[in-house]
């Protein structure tokens, strides 16, 4: 295990939300992060507990508890994810600063888009969907 300052345990140490608490970034982006990178043990095992924590959170917390779907089976998760990904794209074409688009609505766009990916997250998880 490498030497972690605890201070920083629960913060990211790279890529887009670099700096960030763990709790404030985005389910889709922690599973992502475990699936397509390989992190040192310390950041997989803050990941993995953190992702318990709102898997958990979600499960026994009754009123908080946002999602109780029943998954129709033909829908697929990585489809789901491909048009938020397609509709970010073709919005990000029209609207990228370095391609005479606005900053603010940019910023909006990605918003939007990380608030899809977690809360599509949340909704395959609460219905035991495994992506």
């Amino acid at each position: 295990m490498s030497a972690q300052p605890s201070w920083e345990y629960n913060t990211m140490p790279f890529g887009k939300h670099q700096g960030r608490a763990l709790h404030d970034i985005p389910i889709g982006y922690l599973q992502w992060v475990l699936r397509e990178t390989s992190p040192e043990e310390w950041l997989d095992q803050a990941i993995r507990v953190e992702l318990d924590r709102r898997t958990h959170r979600h499960r026994h917390e009754g009123p908080r508890y946002r999602y109780s779907v029943q998954l129709p089976s033909h829908v697929d998760p990585a489809v789901t994810e491909e048009i938020v990904d397609a509709g970010k794209r073709a919005l990000s074409l029209r609207n990228h600063p370095d391609m005479g688009g606005d900053l603010v609505a940019m910023q909006r766009i990605n918003a939007a888009a990380d608030w899809l990916r977690d809360h599509l997250a949340e909704i395959f998880m609460s219905a035991g969907v495994r992506r």
